[in-house]
């Protein structure tokens, strides 16, 4: 659906005009852009005040949320794979004594099968989270090819972001 003017904007944002917006609405503004006509796009920055901040402020937090996200997920990773290790190297060292009865032995053989099943599950969900990532930059790069300018589709991606991550307050 395009909006193609204020009174359109308006009732999909439900207030009764765009003057006087919270920061949470011009956010929610900046996070439609991709559904709002070129003409009313290029009018809101001068109608609305703040809102030319609030696009701002969305394009930076979607460059530190995302790049947050990435060096979280590379962490955790590796923290998972450095433990996953420091098992796998206590189960090896634990079959390497001679007495072990056999019953000892296929245990800790089953404790290194499941230790290794969680690191392939594991290494799926990252893939997946990766994908995601991908998929959300894979929509700014379709926002740019239908026409919407890389910032606007920046500014969309931003502004979704600090709205999910409840962070409404923009700078003054």
């Amino acid at each position: 659906m395009t909006l193609s003017n204020e009174g359109e904007l308006a009732r999909a944002l439900d207030v009764p005009d765009l003057r006087n917006l919270s920061d949470e609405k011009k956010l929610e503004i900046a996070a439609m852009m991709d559904d709002i006509a070129e003409p009313l796009r290029s009018q809101l920055y001068d109608l609305i005040p703040g809102l030319r901040d609030a696009a701002l402020e969305a394009v930076t937090a979607f460059e530190r949320i995302y790049g947050l996200e990435l060096d979280a997920n590379d962490k955790n990773q590796k923290r998972l794979h450095d433990s996953l290790e420091s098992t796998r190297s206590a189960i090896r060292d634990r079959l390497q004594r001679e007495e072990l009865s056999a019953e000892q032995e296929a245990t800790l053989l089953a404790a290194l099968a499941r230790v290794d099943e969680l690191a392939a599950r594991k290494d799926t969900e990252n893939k997946a989270f990766i994908a995601d990532q991908a998929r959300e930059t894979r929509r700014g790069v379709a926002l740019v090819q239908i026409g919407v300018p890389i910032a606007t589709a920046i500014v969309v991606l931003g502004a979704q972001a600090l709205l999910k991550s409840g962070n409404l307050r923009l700078p003054r």
